[in-house]
């Protein structure tokens, strides 16, 4: 599965989605994970703006997960458009870490409830 994250120094989630400098995909699976790619951004404005959030938006592209420190209303309606499931962490934490427990949960999940998460119609799952 593709999972997207939301960083400024390209090891923590540290940032909300529209403040975001760095959006990084991998691909993840149960007994790893692989970086995809790096978005980088210029910096983002004193307040965050639609152009901004599409930009954004755009990296997302085939994920199926977003990790993002926050998320408002318009930059979710962008994620959820692409069928990508935001999810915010409730404070920083390492990328390593947030795709340590992906995996984990990924490798107790029955075969029947993994297929049913990842095969729910979101483009890209696997």
């Amino acid at each position: 599965m593709r999972v997207a994250v939301t960083t400024n120094d390209l090891e923590t989630v540290d940032v909300p989605f529209g403040r975001a400098r760095h959006v990084v995909v991998y691909e993840v699976r149960r007994d790893r994970a692989h970086l995809q790619r790096v978005f980088a951004f210029d910096a983002p404005p004193a307040r965050c703006d639609r152009r901004a959030l599409r930009q954004r938006g755009a990296a997302l592209e085939g994920c199926v997960v977003l990790f993002t420190l926050e998320i408002g209303e318009v930059g979710a309606a962008i994620a959820r458009a692409r069928d990508v499931h935001p999810v915010r962490v409730a404070r920083p934490r390492s990328i390593a870490d947030v795709l340590a427990t992906l995996r984990r949960d990924l490798a107790i999940m029955r075969p029947w409830s993994r297929a049913a998460v990842l095969g729910m119609g979101v483009r890209g799952a696997r």
